[in-house]
């Protein structure tokens, strides 16, 4: 069920999905709404106390940022709802910028978690953070991944119209016609508007982090499931952060991509489940 807070002077939105079991919270990725993961959350349901926060550009009446945004924000966003929702350490579940953004919040705050389950963290090396963060906004929109949002209209004429759309992308090759349609329902509101909208996506690649010391640092067990190897996440990463610390673990689910929880939810859950 859909549920509204107040975090940090703003009104956020939640999905409340199950009170029973081992408390945990779920974070989605840049772009996708909580809503579009329904099968992987229900199934986590049966045994998590789970709740999933959705990004800030998902709330009610936030504004559009005029620069790129810092994925700390997301990060402190969690905090506050992890303080405010739970009294006990968590198991944080997440994928992509949301893996990520439960990384740093871990950073900052260890103590609110027990335990991180993350599904392709997004990354980049040392390098290309020191490069390409100072590139001028306009330059980088003509540039991966920000030129991909650009054709990315926010409302839309109807569901079948983004469905199209997004048929078209490569991104999503692996997903079959019926996973395809339901991830473009979620994705819209009752206007056709895009629920994540894709100036908010944009602005949110502009700033990417690199995990390496995070990780290195982490004391709590770290599973990390990835799927096929990619740019996302290559092979040479994840060998170099499980030689970094003991508590990481590594699972290559190779049938699937950097959307391993969309493409194909039972596996991703039975694979968070399996701790």
């Amino acid at each position: 069920m859909l549920q509204k807070t107040t975090l940090n002077h703003q009104s956020a939105s939640f999905f409340d999905i199950s009170s029973e079991g081992t408390p945990a919270h779920f974070y989605g990725a840049n772009g996708f709404p909580s809503h579009v993961y329904e099968e992987l959350l229900n199934e986590l349901g049966q045994k998590f106390a789970l709740k999933s926060l959705l990004f800030r550009a998902c709330w009610d009446d936030i504004p559009t940022p005029k620069k790129q945004v810092k994925w700390q924000v997301y990060a402190d966003d969690l905090i506050a709802f992890i303080e405010q929702q739970y009294n006990e350490p968590i198991v944080g579940i997440a994928h992509s910028q949301g893996a990520t953004a439960t990384l740093l919040a871990y950073q900052k705050r260890p103590e609110l978690f027990k335990e991180l389950i993350l599904i392709e963290p997004a990354s980049v090396s040392k390098l290309i953070k020191t490069v390409f963060h100072p590139i001028p906004l306009w330059l980088k929109k003509k540039m991966k991944p920000m030129i991909a949002t650009l054709g990315k209209k926010e409302k839309w004429e109807d569901t079948l119209s983004f469905y199209e759309y997004l048929r078209e992308n490569q991104g999503y090759k692996r997903m079959d016609d019926q996973k395809l349609f339901l991830l473009a329902q979620r994705s819209l509101n009752s206007n056709s508007e895009l629920v994540f909208p894709a100036e908010w996506e944009m602005l949110n690649y502009g700033l990417p982090v690199n995990l390496d010391q995070i990780i290195k640092n982490v004391k709590v067990p770290l599973k990390i499931i990835g799927g096929k190897p990619s740019l996302f996440l290559s092979e040479k990463v994840r060998n170099y952060w499980k030689s970094l610390n003991p508590n990481v673990s590594l699972v290559e689910i190779s049938d699937y991509g950097h959307l391993l929880p969309l493409e194909n939810p039972s596996i991703a859950a039975k694979e968070i489940l399996n701790r």
